[in-house]
């Protein structure tokens, strides 16, 4: 008697869990009983993945909400009186967010990283070691918005689009092995390059007694190539403890296969995916803003003496272009990243207090998360403008850049028409 009494408390939880992302998983419903492995994952993790009596009443409500979310599509409407009706549409809310903004973001980045690529490696700019860092990231970001960005918006955004469904790309063995591993790596190259640039910058305005060495293209190429094997190094347990499992594997219902951790090492994986998110947000935001402070008095302290005598240097006005160029890149970063980092660790506190969490602040975390993702991902399209805003060199290049083309475009023209004349 008391089971059963347990079994149907925890039913209503799960009732009002799962209607709070109930739009989440509207996408995947089919006339068999398989729920969105996404929310059935995210509930067990939520409520502790260990208790019996939660996982089937877990799979007990979603399994019983998909025949009636059925009748409620077919009717158009939803039923008002259930738990958590109304605050389900602020997770939608936050979906679409998500959904809308992040092709916008993916496209724009993908053109301005593919500007800012062919900028810092003209023939003028390649010469400063500054420019070696850039153009590495506007590589980085790329491959970030491709391998990552992309895949994820195929299977969380896209089914929020009319007439969308969504696409598991890596599902596969082997393709799941390599995105993971690729996302991974691009990810943290993308971030610990910046970091490698806040150094270079540093040193630059802080002990220029050492600025030869460290800002030189040898060195700079040199610091680069040793991100991006540290990076690979890092990231190189994420696809030994991942793979593609079948629903039954994973203890959960449908037919599609599904690229996620091996449930034998769930606990390994998130220490480490604990400690490569931290590395990832917290890490380089406290060591890009210790070192822009002193970099900001050295920059006010130096702009006061070059105003006095009135005698400024074309290496002073590129090394001041440049330096000028991290601090935004910096600021932007810090910025971008600290609402995902809160979120973050609002995540890492539920998982280790399942309890302390109530259907309402669950539908609410879930709203954050899509919209504080969603702004983390503008550090891989938003470099682009800050360029634009802040780099006369930057203008100039990208003005020569178009004028080439035009007078190449132009001549060939006029050859064409000798030709055929």
């Amino acid at each position: 008697m008391k089971t059963h009494k347990t079994l149907d408390q925890h039913r209503r939880w799960a009732l009002a869990l799962f209607m709070a992302a109930r739009n989440a998983s509207l996408a995947m419903l089919s006339l068999n009983c398989s729920p969105d492995l996404d929310l059935y994952q995210l509930m067990k993790e939520t409520l502790g993945s260990n208790n019996t009596v939660w996982n089937e009443a877990i799979r007990d409500t979603i399994c019983g909400q998909q025949n009636m979310s059925m009748k409620d599509e077919a009717s158009g409407e939803l039923p008002s009186d259930e738990p958590g009706h109304h605050d389900g549409q602020m997770s939608s809310m936050g979906r679409d967010f998500y959904s809308f903004t992040t092709p916008v973001i993916i496209m724009v980045g993908l053109i301005g990283n593919a500007i800012s690529l062919k900028v810092f490696t003209s023939r003028v700019m390649r010469r400063l070691s500054s420019s070696y860092y850039l153009a590495m990231l506007s590589a980085s970001d790329m491959l970030v918005l491709l391998s990552y960005v992309f895949i994820d918006w195929l299977d969380k955004g896209l089914p929020a689009w009319p007439g969308g469904h969504r696409i598991r790309a890596i599902s596969l063995e082997g393709m799941c092995h390599i995105f993971l591993y690729l996302s991974y790596t691009t990810r943290f190259s993308s971030v610990w390059l910046i970091v490698a640039f806040t150094g270079e910058r540093y040193v630059a305005i802080c002990h220029q007694q050492h600025r030869k060495k460290v800002c030189s293209k040898r060195y700079a190429r040199r610091i680069t190539i040793a991100v991006c094997v540290i990076s690979c190094l890092v990231c190189l347990y994420k696809p030994f403890l991942s793979g593609s499992y079948a629903p039954k594997q994973l203890n959960t219902y449908g037919q599609e296969r599904h690229c996620v951790s091996n449930p034998r090492f769930a606990r390994l994986n998130f220490v480490l995916d604990s400690v490569y998110g931290l590395l990832l947000t917290a890490v380089p935001s406290a060591i890009i803003s210790a070192f822009s402070t002193p970099i900001l008095r050295r920059l006010v302290a130096s702009h006061r003496q070059q105003k006095e005598s009135r005698l400024v240097f074309k290496e002073n006005r590129i090394r001041l272009e440049f330096t000028i160029i991290f601090l935004s890149i910096s600021s932007c970063f810090v910025a971008l990243t600290i609402p995902y980092l809160i979120t973050w660790c609002q995540q890492f506190w539920n998982t280790l207090h399942p309890d302390m969490m109530s259907p309402i602040q669950f539908d609410r975390f879930r709203n954050h998360l899509f919209v504080t993702r969603t702004i983390f991902y503008l550090n891989y399209c938003v470099n682009f403008f800050l360029y634009c805003l802040t780099g006369a060199y930057y203008r100039r290049e990208i003005r020569s850049l178009l004028k080439f083309n035009t007078g190449f475009r132009g001549k060939h023209s006029q050859n064409s028409v000798i030709l055929h004349g």
